[in-house]
């Protein structure tokens, strides 16, 4: 935690090939778009990622409209 809220899950995205986070925000860092340093565990070492607020869903697969 580093004062902007609490990270509650991280999972790899084989399909956007990018890490999928979700995290309980304090205000004002909840707005879509608000860019944020998050640290997390890979392969037992820790590290700082890049993390972005957007909105949901995140990915909207086009097979899935009609």
């Amino acid at each position: 935690m580093s004062g902007w809220g609490t990270p509650a899950a991280l999972y790899g995205s084989p399909i956007t090939k990018r890490y999928i986070g979700l995290a309980h925000l304090r205000a004002p860092h909840f707005a879509t778009g608000t860019s944020l340093q998050m640290e997390v565990t890979v392969e037992h070492q820790r590290r700082l990622a890049a993390a972005k607020v957007v909105e949901l869903p995140f990915y909207d697969p086009p097979r899935k409209r009609s």
